[in-house]
């Protein structure tokens, strides 16, 4: 299908990390910049991923990163839902990109570390390694990349939901709209399994009781949210059926735990509590 096709090609370039930034970039200055990606199929798959969780444990000692020797990091795990509609088992390569930071001179990239996944319930090995992107083709030239990332086998039995989890600390990027860090996230890695994803939420979980204006999505950034809400400690930002385009890069600013203390009680809050307990108990703190 001609525009599955394109759509699996350009997540492949998009799981690279740095070739869509969301903001705009100082001639003098970079900011850093932090993203994790979505598993990836290898080629066009017959299993669905249905939903997928992000979250970030947000440390209270976190602050904002100040320069390339000292990158601080979070705890972060994603959950993946991935249903096989086949009447025969389903066995995939998967890739999962490995976040990365570009160093405020931009010269230098922090991994993720301490990656580790389990496909349903069970712990299983994972490789890290380096694959390879054709991210232009001209007539006298073609030009090619390189992501890194971690592969493994997942197998989905027949007629079957299950979960993929992956634990990793994340490094933290630095905003470029003032001193705050960032992270971005790339939707757009698991456009290459079949049909839409009902339901993607990124959360973000605080030491203590959150507010709505911690964290925003970075101006710009594609898609927009959904729903944003807040449910205990956790800040959410929820994107329904999605299809993931090429630009589905969604970036979040969120503030520290010493900058959120300082924040005025005065702050108007849009915060609105999810259902998240009735309908997707694992999207919970």
């Amino acid at each position: 299908h001609p525009k599955k096709c394109m759509k699996s090609k350009l997540a492949a370039l998009l799981a690279l990390g740095g070739l869509i930034l969301p903001f705009a970039v100082s001639a003098d200055v970079s900011p850093s910049t932090s993203y994790i990606g979505s598993i990836e199929a290898p080629r066009e798959s017959k299993i669905q991923m249905t939903s997928e969780t992000v979250s970030f444990t947000i440390p209270s000692n976190l602050t904002t990163p100040t320069n390339d020797e000292t990158p601080m990091t979070m705890p972060a795990r994603a959950i993946f839902w991935m249903k096989n509609s086949e009447k025969t088992a389903i066995t995939e390569d998967v890739f999962f990109p490995v976040t990365y930071s570009v160093g405020v001179s931009g010269d230098i990239k922090q991994y993720a570390k301490n990656v580790r996944v389990w496909v349903n319930g069970k712990k299983v090995t994972s490789t890290e390694t380096t694959k390879s992107y054709t991210t232009y083709k001209g007539p006298t030239a073609v030009l090619s990349e390189q992501g890194n990332g971690y592969a493994f086998k997942m197998t989905v039995p027949a007629k079957r939901t299950i979960p993929v989890v992956v634990r990793f600390d994340a490094p933290v990027g630095y905003s470029y709209f003032g001193p705050q860090p960032t992270v971005n996230y790339l939707l757009a890695s698991g456009a290459a399994w079949a049909g839409k994803i009902n339901n993607a939420l990124i959360q973000f979980i605080y030491p203590r009781a959150a507010r709505a204006s911690w964290v925003v999505q970075t101006p710009g950034s594609k898609p927009t949210a959904t729903r944003k809400t807040v449910y205990g400690r956790a800040v959410n930002f929820s994107y329904a059926n999605l299809e993931p385009a090429a630009d589905a890069t969604p970036g979040y600013i969120f503030l520290t735990p010493d900058q959120a203390k300082k924040e005025p009680k005065s702050t108007p809050q849009t915060e609105r509590y999810s259902d998240c307990d009735t309908q997707h108990p694992e999207n919970c703190p």
